[in-house]
């Protein structure tokens, strides 16, 4: 069994050039405004604190903008202790948390703070300034680990309140899942070793959801990148393997990476093709296209 996830560079629809260059502009105002306060502060700063979470500002705000107004864009935990699952009692917090505010009322929330329910979990993305490797700290191994065990989070929870068989089937492969920077020029050969790490991590949660599927799988990201570099969407997967492809963040001069998260964002969330018809118009360079492609597989090293 093979199941393609919502790649919307497949089939899209005629070029409109405004909007093109409207989305585009759209991710240099995000990016530009980022820059602007980290030049302030400078960039050998110790305290971080300030631009990370205008970071996460900035992109809630675009969300909010961009989808509909039942979907809650927040910042928050998902609710549920969970005693073995992968040592956490609880879902680590998310940055942007995308929940169906119309169908699920948040069990807690304070300003844009919330504490959701496991079922009405839309989308978990985490933000980062800067997604590099090197010193100290690791955005990107942190990002995913985070996104990874929340999403893993969501499915056991569902399994263990009984959530119906179409509910899992909905949450299962259309949960988003993304961790996305401001900066970092990480190459795609870096991205492959963290996506195989993390999946690895994970290679016991093999419980089988919906379609014969294993649990790590419907875990992995969606999208992994950043809005000045590169970014990796997941493209195909089975039960045990996941294909991702590697796109440039800018092409022939357009920024298509917020735009692309946006994008991947709302197919999975609006679902049927019928549903999507009512969806943001996005727009992309003509010839865009991936460069690179990787499976990533339980059986892989993780080195």
């Amino acid at each position: 069994m093979s199941t393609d996830s919502p790649v919307p560079t497949e089939s899209v629809p005629p070029r409109d050039e405004g909007l093109l260059r409207f989305y585009s502009s759209e991710a240099e105002a995000l990016l530009a405004q980022y820059r602007r306060i980290d030049f302030l502060l400078g960039r050998s700063s110790h305290d971080h604190l300030h631009t990370g979470t205008l970071c996460e500002v900035l992109l809630r705000d675009y969300f909010r903008r961009v989808l509909l107004p039942w979907m809650g864009v927040d910042k928050g935990f998902i609710y549920g202790r969970t005693a073995d699952d992968h040592g956490a009692e609880s879902s680590p917090e998310i940055d942007i948390l995308i929940h169906d505010q119309q169908t699920y009322r948040p069990i807690f929330r304070m300003d844009d703070f919330v504490i959701v329910q496991p079922e009405s979990v839309l989308g978990i993305i985490q933000v980062k300034k800067r997604l590099n490797t090197l010193g100290r700290s690791n955005p990107l191994r942190e990002g995913l680990c985070n996104v990874v065990t929340a999403k893993r989070h969501v499915l056991t929870q569902l399994r263990r309140r009984h959530a119906s068989h179409s509910l899992l089937e909905r949450r299962c492969g259309r949960i988003v899942g993304a961790v996305i920077g401001f900066d970092g020029r990480t190459l795609a050969r870096t991205y492959w070793r963290y996506l195989n790490r993390e999946f690895m991590n994970h290679s016991e949660f093999i419980q089988q959801f919906v379609h014969n599927v294993q649990g790590n799988v419907y875990a992995m990201p969606h999208f992994v990148g950043s809005l000045s570099g590169h970014f990796c969407l997941r493209s195909r997967f089975n039960r045990d393997q996941l294909t991702y492809r590697c796109f440039p963040s800018s092409f022939e001069g357009h920024n298509v990476s917020a735009q692309m998260l946006a994008d991947i964002s709302a197919s999975l969330i609006w679902g049927s093709p019928l549903d999507r018809d009512s969806s943001p118009p996005f727009q992309y360079p003509e010839g865009f296209r991936h460069e690179s492609e990787h499976i990533v597989r339980n059986e892989e090293s993780a080195d």
